[in-house]
């Protein structure tokens, strides 16, 4: 699995880089290869019978398909690293990473202190819901993720003017989408969590009808983050 997550993060090089040239389909493409290929490796070792170790060796294949194409569909030429740029990296990553290391704490730690405060059932009620919730906020971050190289080449061109047009009509076409979804899952919270997990869950229907406002927050201020 170590294995796994260096192939991913060295292939994100690539897949950021497209992300900056506003080429977003060509983006998420090798992610699309590297589901097919983990996915087909693990139903190969699965039907042959092999032992469970293959299956991880299923999410190494996929993250070689995840590298290869990522490499296969870059336009530009890669230079040899130098000293200067791993200086200017570093200086620039650093602070990036206290940021995602802070990150994965704090959608973390409301899990951890749940479960030691209260217990595990309140735990099961929060965690077993805080999942769907969480689908609003992938909506968020794709949008964000369109947002910001779009943003980043107004501001190389100084066009402040139409970066604070642009971040309006974010916030108002983000909240079109997303108000109907996150009241949909306010109104409707009881049915949705018979549908997906079962009866025993009815308690957490009160976490399921807040988290979706926080999400709806989240996706308001997106735009102004950006």
């Amino acid at each position: 699995m170590l294995a796994y997550f260096v192939v991913l993060l060295l292939a994100k090089n690539f897949t950021l880089t497209y992300r900056a040239k506003m080429e977003i389909a060509l983006a998420q493409f090798p992610f699309f290869i590297e589901a097919l290929a983990r996915t087909g490796a693990t139903a190969v070792f699965v039907i042959l019978g092999y032992d469970v170790i293959w299956i991880v060796y299923a999410y190494v294949i996929g993250g070689l398909a995840f590298f290869l194409s990522s490499i296969y569909f870059f336009r530009e030429p890669v230079d040899k690293p130098s000293r200067e740029y791993a200086s200017i990296y570093i200086k620039f990553a650093i602070p990036l990473s206290i940021v995602s290391v802070s990150f994965i704490i704090m959608t973390n730690i409301d899990k951890v202190l749940i479960q030691l405060f209260w217990g595990y059932n309140q735990g099961a009620d929060y965690f077993s819901v805080v999942r769907v919730a969480r689908y609003i906020n992938n909506i968020t971050v794709a949008f964000g993720m369109l947002l910001l190289p779009t943003m980043s080449a107004m501001h190389a061109k100084k066009k402040i003017g139409e970066m604070k047009e642009m971040v309006l009509q974010a916030e108002r076409y983000m909240s079109m989408i997303i108000m109907p979804a996150v009241f949909l899952l306010i109104f409707l919270a009881k049915p949705i969590i018979y549908i997906l997990l079962s009866k025993q869950f009815y308690t957490a229907i009160p976490v399921l009808q807040t988290l979706p406002l926080f999400a709806l927050f989240d996706t308001l201020e997106k735009p102004y983050q950006t």
